[in-house]
């Protein structure tokens, strides 16, 4: 049998204050008759991590897929990526999904006074 790939969800979204983290999964479903092979074809930014890049999906199932998502080293702003996915399907050879990211707050801001160890006077002369 051949396989058929579908991601129901393409659209993955999260809210975080600076500094956090959380997850989000994202389903790779198999409607076809033969198993699954799919393989992320996008290098994700440093703020999202994908569990794997590249599995099977088995006949007639939905493989979950688990994106971390940190924005531990972000200032606040809009982040979004999208990831493609390529896979052995004969009729559609892929697909993509975006993960959009909106980090509020942000990061502590470390101020460094750097002062002279000596006063420096200004001596007028005549």
């Amino acid at each position: 049998g051949l396989p058929h790939g579908h991601v129901p969800n393409r659209e993955i979204s999260a809210t975080l204050r600076h500094g956090e983290t959380t997850t989000r999964t994202l389903q790779i479903t198999n409607a076809g008759y033969g198993p699954l092979h799919w393989e992320a074809t996008s290098t994700p930014p440093s703020w999202l991590e994908l569990a794997s890049t590249s599995e099977v999906v088995p006949v007639k199932t939905s493989q979950p897929l688990t994106l971390t998502i940190d924005a531990s080293s972000l200032v606040s702003g809009t982040y979004t990526s999208t990831i493609g996915l390529i896979w052995d399907d004969p009729f559609v050879a892929g697909d993509s999904f975006s993960v959009t990211l909106q980090v509020q707050g942000l990061p502590p801001v470390v101020h460094r006074y750097h002062l002279p160890l000596t006063q420096h006077t200004r001596q007028d002369t005549g």
